[in-house]
């Protein structure tokens, strides 16, 4: 058990204290991280520890909230080649281990949290990490990822989780065409419940109809030996493109 576990009453942090505190109890745990090759990228609010695999950037991310002394841990798993604004968040770290908290709050004994969360992290997140670190793993390993979404009857709530856009790239890269075909007709379905609701609405109702053409050219080209192939390419590049982005931003 961690010292920080042991505690029984937190201190509160000063207002003035809260942002270099955050940043102290971020930068403890990227050195501590930095064996497993994660990389730290922070805002005022937001602390994001990343690392690379040959397909996906993981990320764990350490987020405040609206009181500013506390935060939640999201957990993503982002295609290289996908668009760079979408953060794949798929579940929040106590959603895959009993051993994490929904919030934490951030008092004066943030290096006492800072060295539990690094052995929580290395012991549930690290494993979890390693058994999704490729597309080939994700198409595989699917149904047990839909197992942290499942209640307690067994039922997947919401009908859409959050890891259903992982899917959906992931079965597009190895070209799994069940698994692909399953998630591009959930898609396809909420694109157009969401058309019915906003199809008087000119503009919303055009870009929904846009998106929907755009899935189906997308599944077009699953289909099409010689447009797939294409495609992959144009996604490669875009793997390569994105990770050189990252180097140009270590190197200025």
């Amino acid at each position: 058990m961690t010292h920080w576990k042991k505690l029984e009453v937190y201190r509160p942090l000063q207002a003035e204290e809260i942002s270099p505190s955050f940043k102290k109890f971020a930068h403890y745990i990227a050195d501590e991280l930095f064996k497993e090759n994660f990389k730290l990228k922070e805002s005022k609010t937001v602390k994001k520890f990343y690392r690379f695999t040959e397909d996906f950037e993981q990320a764990i991310y350490f987020e405040t909230l609206s009181s500013k002394t506390d935060f939640r841990i999201k957990i993503a798993i982002k295609p290289l080649f996908s668009d760079p604004s979408i953060p794949y968040w798929i579940l929040e770290a106590f959603e895959i281990s009993a051993g994490f908290k929904m919030t934490y709050p951030l008092t004066r004994e943030y290096l006492l949290l800072a060295e539990h969360l690094v052995e929580e992290t290395i012991k549930s997140l690290i494993p979890f990490f390693d058994s999704y670190d490729s597309y080939q793993k994700v198409v595989l390993n699917h149904q047990n990822l839909l197992n942290y979404y499942r209640t307690k009857n067994g039922d997947i709530t919401p009908e859409f989780v959050s890891a259903d856009l992982l899917f959906y790239d992931s079965s597009f890269k190895v070209r799994d065409a069940a698994l692909f075909n399953e998630s591009h007709a959930k898609f396809l379905k909420r694109e157009l419940s969401v058309y019915e609701r906003f199809k008087d609405d000119l503009k919303a109702g055009k870009e929904i109809l846009d998106r929907i053409q755009a899935f189906k050219q997308f599944q077009l080209i699953f289909n099409d030996d010689k447009r797939y192939k294409q495609e992959v390419e144009k996604l490669n590049q875009n793997s390569v493109d994105y990770l050189n982005s990252f180097q140009k931003k270590r190197s200025k």
